[in-house]
């Protein structure tokens, strides 16, 4: 993906998935770039402040062929799947080798997270946040993504998605099910 330049009451740069949260996974050279993007049809103004202001806390739940994240803010519950296996090998490889990256950070590290909050009527960036989570967090989704198939078909992923919200009906519920779950730190 090339890197656009972020800011809010612009248009949000890249293909939105609509109401609800996407993850954007990139390689870097010390772990992974993670954008977390929450899509909120018509973003109220609580909304808007749980996102800029108020706690985070997000949570990995594997579930293969699929790594979920979910974000709880403020009475606001979000979540999203990501398949590393529908990329290319040569993208599989270097998500994975950037992801184990995270097994070399000195203690008390914690790596950088955007969250960003975009008006899924308008695309109009609403919030950008930089917010931290642990080592260990950042440890958790390197062994999902390891864990998960190298390749899956677009039948598969969806299949993977209908299991997944068949067996948790909300978010709040996937969220007692993850393997890690953090309150973001500001940075």
């Amino acid at each position: 993906m090339t890197l656009a330049r972020l800011a809010v009451g612009e248009l949000w740069p890249y293909p939105l998935a609509g109401d609800g949260l996407q993850i954007l996974l990139d390689p870097g050279d010390e772990g992974l770039q993670i954008t977390l993007v929450a899509g909120i049809d018509k973003p109220t103004p609580k909304e808007l402040a749980a996102m800029r202001g108020g706690p985070i806390k997000l949570g990995i739940l594997p579930h293969s062929p699929l790594v979920w994240v979910v974000l709880s803010a403020e009475r606001l519950g979000l979540d999203a799947p990501y398949a590393i296996g529908v990329h290319d090998a040569a993208r599989v490889a270097a998500l994975r080798e950037s992801a184990r990256q995270a097994a070399q950070w000195p203690p008390g590290h914690r790596g950088l997270v955007t969250v960003a909050t975009v008006d899924a009527a308008t695309t109009k960036t609403r919030v950008l946040r930089a917010v931290t989570l642990s080592q260990a967090w950042h440890l958790a989704l390197s062994k999902a993504l390891e864990a998960v198939p190298s390749q899956i078909t677009g039948a598969q992923h969806q299949r993977a998605i209908d299991a997944a919200y068949a067996q948790y009906r909300r978010p709040e519920d996937m969220l007692l099910a993850c393997s890690i779950v953090e309150q973001a730190g500001r940075v």
